[in-house]
Formats: C-alpha cells, structure tokens, sequence
C-alpha cells in the first residue's frame, strides 16, 4: 500500500485500486474521503479531533458571521484562554454544502476512532469516535447559539432555520485488516 499526503492528492485514481483509508476528518480529509466514495472506491475514515461549522446559517456564510461577530479579529492575546488556539479547525469547505461525517457515512464512507497503529497489514483505531463526534457537533451547537444571542442582541433581520439535530455516529470496528505495508 502506498501513502499519499494531502497535500500531494489530486484525483482518486492517484491511489492503487481496493480500499482507501484515509486519515483525519479535517476539511481536506472529509473532502478527500467524499471523492473517492463518490468515485466508487471503499473508504475508510479515521476520525480525530475536529470542529464542525455549518457553511451557512440563518441567512448568510459562517464567514460573514464570524465577520460581522468579531470572530475573525481576535488576537490569541484576547482570549480568555489561550490555549484555546490549540483547538483543531473549523471544518469548512468552499461552496455552499456543509463537510458532515453523518453525509459522509450515508455516503458508504466507514468510520473509526483515532488510528493508533499499522502493524502487519492492520490498521488499529481507539474508541474515540463517538467522543470525538459529539465534541465536534457540540462546536456547531456553540456557533448556532452565538450566531442567534448576536442576531438577539443586534435586532438584525436573518430568518430562523428550523434545529438540525445531532444524529449518532455509527460504530465500526477497532480493527481494518488489509491496511499497512504489507497489505
């Protein structure tokens, strides 16, 4: 099996065919795993830390309203804490459509926990997957939230958008037979 970074990714066929796993649940990671399901190919995803964010709420782009809220301002010196800037990215991608794990699995795209190792061929994940789902949605709760208390506050105009509700990540194995060098 052969490793491709990111940064080195263009096109699914750039990987030999079989299954793919693809690591880390980032923006470029949920972009890459989306493509190579939508081009047929057995994905595998081994979900980390990460932040979800809806591309657009009540109205208008997450941008605009990290803007308009003094989000995008903020100095690490500002914060309350600054440790927060150790916080992983938001997952955002351009366009319109929101990354999401939930679209990512209905999409046949399999998830795991953390990868821990690769010894023999496997590849072995934690058991953080559902931790690390339910902090990353708690994100876009969060954001929802100040988006709503700002639009509040600022009697701004920006229509209400019906809850989207946290859905549960689905369970894989801890294992994955067949990844590694000597796949």
């Amino acid at each position: 099996m052969g490793k491709l970074h990111t940064r080195d990714y263009r096109r699914p066929d750039q990987s030999p065919p079989g299954g793919v796993l693809v690591v880390g649940a980032g923006s470029s990671g949920q972009q890459i795993a989306a493509e190579l399901a939508r081009a047929g190919r057995t994905v595998h995803l081994a979900v980390g830390r990460h932040k979800c964010l809806p591309r657009r709420y009540r109205g208008h782009d997450t941008y605009w309203w990290m803007d308009r809220m003094g989000t995008l301002s903020r100095t690490r010196d500002s914060l309350s804490d600054p440790s927060a800037t150790r916080t992983p990215n938001a997952v955002l991608a351009g366009g319109t459509r929101d990354l999401d794990l939930h679209r990512l699995v209905a999409d046949g795209v399999v998830p795991h926990g953390r990868l821990v190792a690769v010894r023999g061929g496997t590849a072995a994940f934690d058991d953080s997957l559902p931790a690390s789902v339910a902090e990353a949605e708690e994100n876009a709760v969060r954001f929802r939230a100040r988006v709503d208390g700002y639009v509040t506050r600022t009697g701004l105009e920006a229509p209400r958008e019906p809850a989207r509700l946290p859905r549960p990540a689905r369970r894989s194995s801890s294992f994955l037979d067949g990844v590694g060098p000597d796949a």
